[in-house]
């Protein structure tokens, strides 16, 4: 019995330092614990990493309770001098979505330690802080040791409080960095009970939803925004659809920026950009780019193509794209132009039955002549190898021949020949019509289009002569091949010239069908083919790297495509490929050049050519022979 009150002294030095807990009392790393699982559990806040920074004696037992949830953790004592060291090696090792960075704002360096990550640009997505005050009631308590961030904390802020003594849990935030803005104060959840080691939380409306929902009334923030303007006229003509091919871009963007502020409650300016924005030799950008990286807007109400270069200072909203492709755009060749007719009508293996056919018809004449000329010696030359050719070729051509055939033999055989080149003859010339109206679909690649006849163009535009000065991704050979036969011009002189034929030009591919569908008639808008060598993605809206209000856009701008007003203002805007009348191409006349002929004239030249160098040789051997023959009458 003297045991017990030995025991009962030391239950009680248990109970008081928390190490036995009664009812609803427990010591306060099993409480920490707790509510953060709680958070995780209910959606309040996601992680999978906990990184704290405190002064209490506690963290230790954090820090086991935490994994025995299996949550990953990292515990840092605040009064060291190297807290800012730790603070950047728990970031670092750690992706940021998947970290929680745990604060005790008593501790006397707690203000340090957000100094340190307010320069460090932590507190904008995805970074996510849990404040914890256990001697502040209030929440303007907890903000008093927030002075230095009221210009960082921002509706993409996730910074959560927790008041110990009023059993709090809140949301704070600015919705601008204007000064005289009051913070936002959003209760989260209060606990109420703690039933068998279990904190409960009442969770308040809409409290569960996400940032960019609940924070989507900007109270009338005003947001700086951008317009890249090439031709100032456009200015009067934002809203009108006039010109629909000049700085269409920024005409489509334009309501949609105009609907995003409303959207957000804020109201909205644009600054002018006579660029889209392109690195400069030092690091910096010019044009709507550099504006964004000199923080003077938020986001750039023109769209802008994806590249690697400016994702370092920019982010993209996959929302709202523009059909702005820009290619080689050009319509079919005649197939003339790219082969030679006569030689496509009939396939390889026909050409060669063909052949085989002349020579078995040569091979069973030339007998037949020699024997008939033997039989009858009507004084004529004996027919020769050469002469029976000509009849074989006069046969094979439908063009007659100077040969008769007297015996039934021969005539039987001559007919059978003729009917036989007959219907080749009738197939040639039917392939042949066929494919004069026919046009070449052998330009397929880059590679094809530089070795074809046509030439090329390029709407002369700024962005156009950025990247066709930067052509880094294609070969030398064919960089210098695009360089050296590209032409600059506007775009009614290269959609003019497309039309006459035997040329491709390089354009935004709405532009150029706008044009297209107004001068064209409806049997030349067939034939088209396009060719991408740029291989970019569509263009984007672009938010600052850094902006505050990125998730915000980025959810309505989904909400602005779901919704049908982009493809609203792309159908009034962008022009498309137009459609093909095919009854109308039918009807269209062709007429027949040089180009459809040149085969004939070249065969024609050729064996004229060669004749020469026959008749040539025949008087040489002939002047030989008879040179020969006066030698020997002198000897």
């Amino acid at each position: 019995m003297r045991l017990f009150p030995g025991i009962w002294l030391w239950l009680i030095s248990m109970r008081t330092s928390g190490f036995i807990v009664d009812g609803c009392e427990s010591d306060q790393a099993k409480e920490l614990v707790e509510l953060l699982i709680e958070l995780k559990t209910r959606g309040l806040s996601t992680f999978s990493r906990v990184t704290m920074f405190g002064c209490s004696d506690d963290k230790s037992q954090v820090a086991r309770r935490l994994s025995r949830a299996l949550v990953a953790n990292s515990m840092h004592e605040l009064d060291s001098n190297q807290f800012s060291w730790n603070l950047q090696k728990s970031v670092a090792s750690t992706p940021d979505h998947h970290l929680l960075i745990v604060l005790e704002v008593d501790c006397p360096s707690s203000e340090r330690l957000l100094l340190e990550a307010k320069n460090a640009t932590m507190f904008v997505s995805p970074y996510k802080w849990f404040l914890i005050s256990r001697g502040c009631s209030s929440v303007d308590c907890v903000l008093s040791k927030l002075s230095e961030l009221r210009r960082n904390v921002l509706p993409d802020s996730e910074l959560l409080i927790w008041l110990k003594q009023s059993q709090r849990l809140v949301s704070v935030y600015k919705v601008s960095a204007e000064q005289g803005r009051d913070w936002q104060i959003e209760e989260r959840a209060r606990s109420i009970a703690c039933d068998n080691a279990t904190f409960n939380l009442l969770l308040d409306d809409d409290s569960a939803m996400i940032t960019s929902r609940r924070r989507s009334d900007l109270r009338r923030t005003h947001l700086k925004s951008s317009l890249v303007i090439t031709d100032y006229d456009s200015l009067q003509h934002l809203t009108d659809y006039r010109n629909r091919e000049i700085d269409t871009s920024s005409k489509c963007n334009y309501p949609w920026a105009k609907f995003l502020a409303s959207m957000l409650n804020a109201t909205i300016s644009f600054k002018l950009a006579p660029t889209w924005g392109y690195p400069r030799a030092n690091g910096t950008w010019d044009g709507m780019t550099g504006m964004m990286q000199r923080g003077e807007i938020e986001f750039g109400a023109s769209h802008s193509f994806v590249t690697g270069e400016r994702l370092k200072v920019v982010h993209y909203l996959a929302g709202l794209t523009t059909p702005s492709h820009s290619r080689f755009v050009f319509r079919r060749p005649a197939l003339s132009s790219v082969a030679n007719l006569f030689a496509l009508p009939f396939r390889g293996s026909v050409w060669i039955g063909v052949l085989a056919l002349a020579l078995l018809f040569g091979f069973l004449l030339y007998p037949a002549m020699v024997l008939e000329w033997r039989r009858h010696r009507d004084g004529t030359i004996e027919p020769r190898v050469g002469d029976e050719t000509i009849v074989v070729v006069g046969a094979l051509a439908q063009q007659g021949f100077w040969y008769e055939a007297r015996a039934a033999s021969t005539r039987v055989l001559v007919l059978a020949g003729l009917l036989g080149f007959l219907s080749l003859h009738a197939a040639y010339a039917a392939n042949i019509v066929a494919l004069l109206q026919s046009t070449s679909s052998s330009i397929k690649s880059l590679k094809d289009l530089l070795a074809s006849p046509l030439d090329l163009g390029v709407h002369d535009t700024v962005f156009n002569r950025y990247y066709f000065k930067s052509l880094g991704s294609l070969e030398p050979k064919i960089r210098g091949a695009i360089s050296e036969k590209s032409e600059w011009l506007g775009l009614e002189e290269g959609v003019r010239r497309l039309r006459r034929g035997h040329f491709a030009l390089h354009a935004v591919l709405g532009w150029a069908y706008k044009v297209v569908h107004e001068t064209f008639e409806e049997d030349e808008k067939c034939d088209f083919e396009e060719i991408d060598f740029l291989n970019v993605f569509e263009p984007h809206m672009v938010v600052a790297k850094f902006s505050p209000y990125k998730e915000l856009l980025r959810v309505k701008a989904l909400r602005i495509r779901e919704t049908g007003m982009r493809t609203r203002e792309i159908n009034r805007l962008y022009s498309t490929r137009p459609r093909c009348d095919a009854a109308a191409s039918s009807r269209r006349f062709i007429s027949v050049g040089y180009a459809e002929c040149k085969g004939a004239f070249y065969a024609l030249g050729y064996g004229l050519v060669v004749a020469l160098l026959l008749f040539a040789a025949e008087i040489a051997h002939r002047r030989l022979r008879l040179g020969i023959r006066s030698n020997r009458l002198k000897r």
